[in-house]
């Protein structure tokens, strides 16, 4: 036996109890039979292609609601351990202030608590005031861009046009 016969398998195909006779030289009832166990084969093979994809997508949703489910936990575990170190900082504080005022721990959970929350609200308003204010400037900068075009393009701006038609109040 050659080298060459012996690296080719006999028949890559499992045997599928057809006849692998060239179907053109079969009589027609018989190709017939032949064509629709072929389709039949093929229908299965379909559905199983169709099924792993079907299953291997379930996979995927899976394992998505599962890395979904661990970021939820992580980040109320993360706010839980931020709360209670803020919670230790401001307790810390206040006992610090009422060892401060002779031992009066009511006075130093006032002061502190008043004063956290007064910084708190003073940032707020800080931070909205130059929210406010950067959208102010970048409105303020776009329509004057817009003028500047509308000038260059028609001549005068949508404003100058409308003041120019309006009626004077004299009239």
């Amino acid at each position: 036996m050659s080298a060459q016969t012996e690296s080719r398998p006999s028949d890559s195909r499992p045997h599928s109890g057809l006849p692998q006779e060239d179907p053109s030289q079969l009589p027609p009832g018989q190709a017939f039979k032949t064509a629709w166990s072929r389709l039949a084969e093929i229908g299965e093979f379909a559905r199983h292609y169709a099924s792993a994809r079907s299953d291997l997508f379930k996979l995927k949703l899976l394992n998505i609601a599962i890395l979904a489910a661990l970021g939820v936990i992580g980040l109320i575990a993360g706010a839980a351990l931020i709360a209670t170190l803020i919670v230790l900082l401001c307790s810390g504080l206040a006992q610090a202030v009422a060892a401060g005022l002779g031992g009066r721990a009511w006075a130093g959970n006032l002061i502190v608590g008043g004063g956290l929350l007064l910084l708190i609200g003073v940032g707020a308003a800080v931070g909205l005031s130059m929210m406010r204010r950067k959208h102010f400037e970048q409105t303020k900068a776009k329509y004057e861009l817009r003028h500047k075009n509308q000038r260059e393009q028609f001549g005068q701006t949508a404003f100058e046009r409308s003041q120019s038609a309006a009626p004077k109040s004299g009239d």
